[in-house]
């Protein structure tokens, strides 16, 4: 999401943007909205475990027993409050409205895998940028298309900033 941040408010200092995993907004349940607002004193101790399973969760289900393992190292490496301030920065950001005016070439990348960004959303916001999106929604892809296949996205990464680079060039 921060970096459609970037596309809508600076688009032009930049040749070309990704967003992986991301859309202009990302609506949740209020029992998570309130808990994420802080309306609850913190998150009880039971908080990590549920940050561990939603990352595996919307993760690939092709992940490996090895990177499961890793994912669920690095939710219970965080404080529950870095989970907490995360979570609720992602979900009271909107940026419905500002798209429109994004002139650099956005490419979306969306994990099929992933139940957090779901696919409306996704379409929603390719739709409000109009030409210069482009989506490419990949299946056995999760929540974190760099981390579940670090090879493959170090290529779309590259593919793409070449084709920018030789648009602009």
């Amino acid at each position: 999401m921060t970096a459609l941040d970037l596309a809508a408010h600076h688009g032009e200092c930049y040749r070309g943007v990704i967003s992986m995993q991301a859309a202009s907004w990302t609506p949740l349940s209020a029992e998570a909205a309130a808990l994420l607002a802080g309306q609850t004193v913190a998150p009880d101790a039971g908080w990590t475990d549920h940050l561990e399973h939603a990352a595996v969760a919307s993760a690939s289900k092709k992940l490996t027993s090895e990177q499961e393992i890793e994912l669920r190292w690095l939710q219970r490496s965080t404080s529950q409050q870095a989970g907490k301030f995360d979570g609720q920065a992602w979900a009271s950001h909107d940026l419905r409205g500002r798209l429109g005016d994004v002139r650099c070439p956005v490419l979306i990348v969306q994990g099929t895998d992933d139940f957090l960004v779901q696919d409306e959303l996704v379409d929603d916001t390719v739709a409000e940028m109009g030409s210069v999106a482009q989506l490419l929604r990949v299946p056995d892809i999760g929540h974190y298309p760099p981390f579940e296949n670090p090879e493959w996205a170090a290529q779309v990464v590259d593919d793409f900033v070449k084709a920018v680079t030789v648009t602009a060039g």
